[in-house]
């Protein structure tokens, strides 16, 4: 950002996949971040605290719950990725519901509605990973699997850190308590509804979140805004 494009200050914005990759970025805190903002929060504390609070308690529960029920794509994607491409490769069909319900699920909970995407949006992502072949994102599968998710082990992001989280995303939003022990978390915003895709399926709030980080009220605050 700095190099090339010439700015002096910055702020970083990842979702999903992103979120991990600006975690990560962040922590190496590269001159000029000043903030970060993430609306998926995959990244938590390795550990479970030996004295939880009843709110954490009741959120890990709810994630496995969470898990067991919608958690097998995963499994199959890092555990036996060459297998599950021969079947999506060979069939369109195949490759659109497997993508397709992802979009249901992450955006309207598995409620019997369409997701809130125009058709052919929705089939453009899916010719998209037609068109290049699925087999090299499934094998992205595999970190999850032998690494997980978090962060390293007692390493903490400490650039300034905002969060917009959606009812409806792959985990269920995680406790302030929970969060602030990965993060410097000064801004946290919950959508009254949404997932996963929150920039695709709710552009407009997205927007309005990521213009309400304002970096240099991150530097003086010691607080939430």
């Amino acid at each position: 950002m700095h190099r090339v494009l010439g700015f002096d200050r910055w702020v970083a914005q990842g979702g999903d996949w992103g979120s991990i990759v600006t975690a990560r970025m962040a922590l190496l805190n590269p001159p000029g971040l000043a903030a970060i903002h993430l609306n998926s929060a995959p990244l938590h504390a390795r550990v479970v605290p030996k004295e939880m609070t009843d709110d954490e308690a009741a959120w890990l529960k709810a994630g496995a719950a969470k898990r067991a029920s919608q958690a097998g794509y995963r499994i199959q994607q890092g555990t036996k990725p060459q297998k599950l491409a021969y079947g999506l490769t060979d069939s369109p069909v195949g490759l659109a519901a497997w993508i397709l319900d992802k979009f249901q699920n992450l955006t309207v909970g598995g409620e019997p509605v369409p997701p809130p995407f125009p058709l052919d949006r929705l089939l453009t992502n899916v010719m998209l990973c037609w068109l290049g072949g699925i087999n090299a994102a499934n094998w992205l599968y595999i970190s999850v699997v032998e690494e997980g998710l978090g962060l390293p082990r007692r390493q903490r992001v400490e650039v300034p850190t905002g969060f917009t989280l959606c009812p409806n995303d792959l985990g269920v939003p995680p406790p302030d308590a929970w969060l602030r022990r990965s993060f410097n978390m000064l801004h946290r915003a919950a959508a009254a509804q949404g997932g996963h895709f929150l920039a695709f399926e709710q552009p407009e709030l997205f927007v309005s979140r990521l213009c309400a980080i304002d970096p240099v009220r991150f530097d003086k605050m010691a607080g939430p805004l």
